[in-house]
């Protein structure tokens, strides 16, 4: 299939002669020439140890289908679009937990110092109760 695709790569480059910032400026190609990519280099060097992940991303292929079905390229840009939101929302509650660890910490540290007796003790804390 790395044959395959590669050759779908280098025409569709052909296609676009002179306007090739069209094709780069396309995500879905952008993603295209990295699984290839990827796959030309984890099956050029397999016998390198240590690499393997390389072939892990060669299963990103099928993500390759989904941007040619109209309905899924549509749910999986909603899902590559919401990464960033999701990230932010994670940052804030991860910088309140820790606000509210480091004033546990302070506050109850004497009273019960098996729990909130340093840090990390007052986060794990948080996250049980």
């Amino acid at each position: 299939f790395t044959g395959i695709f590669t050759v779908e790569i280098a025409l569709h480059l052909v296609a676009c002669g002179d306007r090739l910032d069209e094709f780069f400026e396309n995500r879905w190609n952008l993603f295209d020439m990295l699984v290839v990519a990827v796959s030309i280099l984890g099956a050029a060097i397999d016998l390198v140890p240590g690499l393997g992940i390389l072939r892990i991303i060669r299963a990103f292929r099928l993500l390759r289908l989904f941007g040619r079905l109209a309905t899924l390229r549509r749910i999986t840009n909603a899902l590559l679009g919401s990464w960033l939101p999701v990230l932010n929302a994670m940052t804030v509650v991860l910088f309140t937990t820790g606000v509210y660890g480091i004033l546990a910490t302070q506050f109850f540290a004497n009273n019960s110092p098996k729990h909130f007796g340093t840090f990390s003790k007052s986060l794990v804390t948080m996250f049980t109760v």
